[in-house]
């Protein structure tokens, strides 16, 4: 009895080292080897010379598991007959057009044969007002910075300089009175002296009394032709937001209607940081044509009547920087933010008042701009989109900066990008090889033109 017992416990007790053998063997997982992600090397598939001068690079630099796809055109400053082109839609104030169109437009009115080009500032939507200080051949379009946001403004010989800049104007009378332009061509209220230039329109107030609903009908239908293009940063399309800021845009410019307003012949070379040279020609309340090389001067309702000059009188208009007051400019496109500080990357998106994180941080499409220390070499950088392969993807604003600095750049800045990101060189769509046509309506654009 006792031995039987035993035997019996003992072949219990192996029946169940032999399944607890068994289960363990069953239930042990394989060890299997970790798959090797294959490290990406950098490649640089076109290395062009496009022109004298002037080099298109197409780089894929590699970023985790994926590629940036960058676009890179370098600009040698040295070189006599190259020049930088502020490129302005419609060459009005409030218009945007394709980057194509704008181009062609520029070669026909003015015979200058653009190489390269790309997207510059944001705009302000519905209004299309350009953001930032933006110059052209010396004639400010848009005089107000917005937040602390950056511009790169160029001298006469192309140098570039980013900074913070602050743009302020004043009038100067021949008595020594001096007093201070609210802004330039276009009116927020009743109040303070507004300069209007030739990217305000032919008349002002610009827009027209009559056709209000033919003219709104357009302007929407524009707008809405846009929608295509947006990305995750941009801002939805907002009927009732788009019909408010047109109607406040229509009651800002009738404002014109009834207050003083006097055409000064420019006398001297438009530029900044120096003294425009004019002479009162004439004097109206109503509204009045801008004539060919000349300023409109509206003065507010609450001005002086011993301000007002007189006919014959020579003023000095000046538009002065807060930073590189010493330098004469000519042109500058404003955005945000400065990615590359001397020589070293610098994210300043914060500090410029930008907090939003997908701008910041999300691998989008961007548009870039930088130049060497020596102030030489100057480079335009678009960054290509996710291509639906995963096979490439955009960039943060961070990563930016390291792809500026990693081609030679001492300073850079960020534009505007995601579906505003475009390049063209000799006419062809770079970025959007596909579609040659695919390009959202813009509001300025920095090109590089070619004398021959």
């Amino acid at each position: 009895m006792i031995g039987s017992l035993l035997s019996f416990n003992l072949s219990i007790e192996a029946k169940k080292k032999i399944k607890k053998s068994k289960t363990t063997k069953i239930n042990s997982p394989k060890k299997s080897k970790a798959k090797k992600v294959p490290k990406l090397t950098e490649k640089l598939l076109i290395d062009s010379l496009i022109s004298p001068g002037i080099r298109y690079k197409n780089l894929m630099i590699p970023d985790r598991r994926r590629y940036i796809t960058t676009h890179i055109i370098e600009a040698d400053l040295t070189k006599k007959n190259i020049s930088l082109e502020i490129l302005k839609a419609g060459n009005q104030m409030n218009e945007l057009k394709k980057i194509q169109e704008i181009i062609d437009e520029i070669a026909s009115k003015e015979g200058k044969s653009i190489i390269a080009a790309i997207n510059a500032n944001f705009w302000r939507a519905y209004s299309n007002y350009p953001i930032g200080p933006t110059v052209k051949d010396g004639y400010v379009i848009e005089m107000k910075t917005h937040k602390r946001w950056s511009s790169c403004f160029f001298t006469k010989d192309n140098k570039p300089f980013i900074d913070n800049f602050y743009v302020e104007g004043t009038v100067t009378k021949k008595n020594g009175w001096v007093f201070n332009l609210i802004s330039v061509n276009r009116r927020r209220d009743s109040l303070g002296a507004v300069l209007y230039n030739k990217f305000a329109g032919d008349s002002i107030p610009y827009v027209p009394i009559n056709n209000y609903k033919k003219e709104y009908l357009k302007a929407l239908e524009l707008a809405k032709s846009d929608i295509e293009y947006q990305d995750t940063t941009d801002f939805m399309f907002d009927s009732v937001a788009f019909a408010r800021e047109f109607q406040s845009n229509k009651r800002f410019a009738m404002l014109e209607y009834g207050l003083p307003k006097y055409t000064l012949k420019i006398l001297s070379e438009p530029a900044v940081n120096k003294d425009i040279i004019c002479r009162v020609v004439r004097f109206d309340t109503v509204p009045v044509h801008l004539p060919e090389n000349c300023f409109i001067l509206s003065f507010g309702k609450e001005t002086p009547s011993d301000y007002y000059p007189e006919i014959g009188d020579t003023l000095k208009v000046r538009f002065s920087t807060n930073v590189h007051s010493e330098k004469v400019f000519y042109n500058s496109v404003a955005g945000t933010p400065r990615i590359v500080r001397q020589g070293k990357v610098s994210n300043e998106a914060v500090a410029e008042g930008s907090r939003s994180r997908r701008f910041i941080n999300y691998p989008l499409p961007r548009t870039a701009i930088g130049f060497d220390r020596a102030k030489t070499k100057f480079f335009m950088v678009t960054i290509g989109g996710n291509n639906g392969k995963g096979l490439s993807s955009g960039a943060s604003l961070s990563k930016l900066g390291y792809i500026m600095k990693h081609i030679g750049c001492y300073d850079a800045m960020n534009l505007d990008g995601g579906g505003s990101s475009v390049m063209l060189v000799n006419g062809k769509n770079i970025v959007h090889k596909n579609n040659p046509d695919y390009s959202r309506r813009i509001s300025v654009a920095l090109g590089i033109s070619v004398m021959p």
